[in-house]
Formats: C-alpha cells, structure tokens, sequence
C-alpha cells in the first residue's frame, strides 16, 4: 500500500503531528532511509535503556515509601509509552490496513448524497484535527508546566542544587554547575520525549475511532434515504418513473449499502484485533495509577506536613495522564458503538414497504445482523466504553481504600 506521506494531510486528517518523531512516516514507508525516523528509533531506544535502569534500581535499593512511590508513577508512565508504541511498530502492516478509513471515497454510497457526504465527512475533519491539537496543547502543557517545577523550586525556595524533574537516579553526584543543569537539560527533552510518543499512540487511536463513527453516520444516512435518493437518481437520468424502475434503484442503492457495511465491519474488525491487547494494558496501567496516587496523596497528607506546590502539581499531573488516557480510549469506543447502533434504525426508514421481494429480504436479513452494534474490547473481556472508564475509575477508588485499610490494620 503505498501512501503519499509529503503533505501536510492525509485526506484531510492533519498527520504533521504524527510527523514529529517520525511516527507517521515510520507507519507509511517503513525504516527506509528516513534521517527523522533513524534519529528517533536511536534516541527511543536510549529512552528505553534509561527508563529500565530507573525501573531496577528503583526495586534493588531501599527507598522509603514516598519516593518509591513517586519513582513508580513516573517510571510507569515513560515505560508505558514505550511498550505502546513498541507495540504500534510491532502492528505496522495491520495499522496500515486501518488508513482506508481516512479515505473521502471509502463508501460506494457515498456518491448517493454527494453534498451531505461532502458535509458530514469535512465536519468530521474538521472535529478530528481539532480534537487533536487539544489532546497535543494539553499533554505538552501539563509537561511543560512538570518541567517548571525544579526552576520554581529554585527561585522560590533556592534550592538549585538539585534540578532533576523526575526522581531518577544517576551513578554520581548531580547537584553541582554545570552537572545539575545537564541533567536537567537531558530529562527536560526526556519528558517531552515521553510526551510526544504518548499523544503518538492516543491521537492516532482517536482520529481512527472518529473517522470510523463519520463513515457509520454517513452510512446510516443514506440507508435511511434510500428511497429519496432513488427517486433523485431517476429525475437527474430523466429515466422512466414507473414503480418497477424506482424499485430497481432502490435495490441498486441497498446493495452498494450494504457492500459498505461490509467494509466498515471487517475494516472495525482487524481494529479490533489490533487494539483490544492495548485496550487491556491501559485499563490495567490507569487502575494501578490512579490508585497509586491516591495513596500517595494519602500518605502525605496523613503525615500532617503541608503539601508542596510542587508535589500537589505532580499529583494532578498523574492522574490527568492516567485517566485522560483511558478517557480517550473508553470515549472511541462509545461513539463507534453509538454510531454502528444508529444503522438499525436507519434501516427501518429506508422506504422498505416500497421495494420490491428481493430488497425487503436483504433488509430483513441486514435488521438480523445489525442488531449487535460494533463493540471494542479490551483483551475480549470487557467492553470499551464511557460506561467501562467509571468501572475502572471505581475500581481504582475500592483498590486504594483496600490497601489503605491493610496497612491502617498492621499499624
């Protein structure tokens, strides 16, 4: 499949954002000899090397429960990104399977209603870029304000021996010019790193999701005016209007209908099949998260010491990152399942008590199938959805009050 990756776009779709650490050239052209997508595989890997070395020595040493605890949130949250985007790489030939869904001309129907189609599928463009650009404002503001921290501490309290924005360690002393300000330069670029190949992975998710919805509600429509749009047909070809011409159509029309949802089920099928295993680690990362958090919080405001601005940003911080991105995922779910849902009903209003044998069977037959809108799960044992992420924040909620209750019951 060879994909025209120069432009700006992508039929419509703003992919410059997936440009910026060579994602989106990685997923059209392979390795290649790309100098953007060589540099970032180096530098993820760098990236992957240090995240593990935090990791280990995180569990080999002895550090008090606050800081480990911090280490954990913030080693988690870069190691996640790793391991997802690891995974998009490791998927590449089945995310390329996924790209007709940005296609303007995917649906046969869509040349039924061309103006609506136009209408629905711009509107849907237009939703997708900007829906992007939010996720990428807000994820590299929370950054950017993470970044901060140290410098404030600094000027605040004058604590400027010590710059490091995440509680790493390092192999020497680090509190001294110009050491301190390497190490801050270096996990400066590490965070937004970390941040770039976050919104990578949940970006490209949510204009799939989103295109996916466009292509259902655009299918709905024309199932649903089927007969108007038969009708027009036969005045735009001055064709003879008699009852067995009209019923023709409409049957020409059915076909090419139902041809589409076709497509779009196998094409929500293989997303499926990619993403449910991603599904089930975001769940899984977003619990133990927000419950780590929480303990946290409660361990530090337990103590009776005042809450540090620094500290009570982190906080905020990571459970922005843990739910934001189970919203994002749990948010596509739904309005694919709300949109697939809505050619049930389209079906019924397509003018059925007009057509002729053959047509009323096919939409009997197509009633019967569409009656089970599309779900995505997470590792086929839950499903995707609004009602999936208030689980899974209340899951977190019982977690932390369990261990909280443990540990109050041993003192």
């Amino acid at each position: 499949m060879v994909v025209e990756v120069n432009s700006r776009t992508y039929y419509g779709i703003e992919v410059v954002y997936f440009k910026f650490i060579g994602f989106w050239q990685f997923l059209t052209n392979g390795l290649g000899k790309d100098k953007l997508v060589i540099s970032s595989i180096v530098y993820g890997l760098m990236f992957t090397f240090f995240i593990i070395v935090q990791i280990l020595d995180m569990f080999i040493k002895d550090y008090d429960f606050s800081i480990f605890s911090e280490k954990l949130s913030v080693n988690l949250t870069c190691f996640e990104s790793v391991i997802k985007i690891g995974y998009y790489c490791f998927k590449r030939s089945s995310l390329l399977e996924l790209l007709p869904l940005y296609r303007l001309d995917l649906l046969l129907s869509a040349k039924h209603s061309p103006v609506i189609s136009t209408e629905i599928l711009m509107a849907n463009r237009r939703f997708v870029n900007g829906a992007t650009k939010s996720f990428v404002v807000m994820i590299f503001s929370t950054v950017g304000i993470w970044n901060c921290l140290p410098l404030l501490k600094c000027f605040t309290s004058g604590g400027c021996s010590t710059l490091q924005i995440m509680p790493t360690w390092y192999p020497g002393d680090v509190s001294y010019v110009p050491l301190n300000l390497f190490v801050y330069i270096f996990e400066f670029f590490i965070m937004i790193y970390c941040a770039a190949l976050l919104y990578n992975v949940n970006c490209f998710f949510s204009s799939l999701a989103l295109t996916a919805s466009a292509q259902f509600e655009l299918l709905s429509n024309n199932f649903a005016n089927i007969e108007s749009n038969a009708e027009r047909r036969i005045e735009d070809h001055a064709s003879s209007t008699d009852e067995d011409t009209k019923k023709a159509t409409m049957y020409v029309l059915l076909r090419e209908c139902l041809i589409d949802h076709q497509t779009l089920l196998g094409i929500l099928q293989k997303m499926e099949d990619v993403f449910n295993p991603m599904f089930l680690f975001q769940m899984l990362t977003s619990t133990f998260t927000i419950c780590l958090v929480l303990f946290q919080l409660n361990f530090h405001t337990a103590s009776g010491d005042d809450l540090p601005i620094a500290m009570a940003c982190k906080f905020v911080m990571y459970l922005v990152f843990g739910s934001m991105e189970l919203l994002v995922y749990s948010w596509g779910g739904q309005i694919i399942y709300n949109k697939s849902e809505e050619i049930y009903w389209s079906l019924q209003k397509c003018g059925w008590e007009v057509g002729c044998d053959k047509f009323k069977t096919n939409v009997q037959i197509a009633l019967q199938r569409s009656q089970f809108p599309v779900t995505l799960t997470a590792g086929k044992f839950y499903v995707v959805n609004l009602a999936s992420f208030s689980q899974v924040i209340k899951a977190s909620y019982s977690y932390f009050t369990f261990l909280h209750g443990s540990i109050s019951n041993e003192e």
